[in-house]
């Protein structure tokens, strides 16, 4: 079962749709996914909205394909952001790092 999949259409080229579980148990399959971007030479975002439920893992990996893409001169944004992905952020000090612009409550 895919835990990532990725919309490329023309409307909305290089949006990557990150899914409801990202765990260390669904990281390979987020790692592989990331890997066939991490040379993009455009700017990608990463839909954020279905995630309910996001460990150090799956973040740690986030962070560095952020970096990859910066080291590429791209940019990564967030669409929709869940909550469970800025509280994670926060909680790690992750949340400038990421490029996530998160109103805590």
């Amino acid at each position: 079962m895919t835990k990532l999949s990725t919309k490329n259409s023309e409307n909305q080229p290089g949006i990557i749709v990150l899914d409801s579980s990202m765990t260390i148990t669904d990281v390979a399959t987020l790692k592989d996914t990331l890997k066939c971007y991490a040379d993009s030479d455009q700017d990608l975002t990463l839909d954020g909205s279905q995630v309910e439920s996001i460990d150090t893992v799956s973040m740690q990996l986030l962070l560095a394909f952020i970096k990859q893409l910066e080291n590429n001169d791209c940019m990564v944004n967030w669409q929709a952001p869940a909550t469970a992905i800025c509280n994670v952020a926060q909680v790690l000090g992750l949340e400038q790092e990421l490029g996530l612009d998160c109103a805590i409550v």
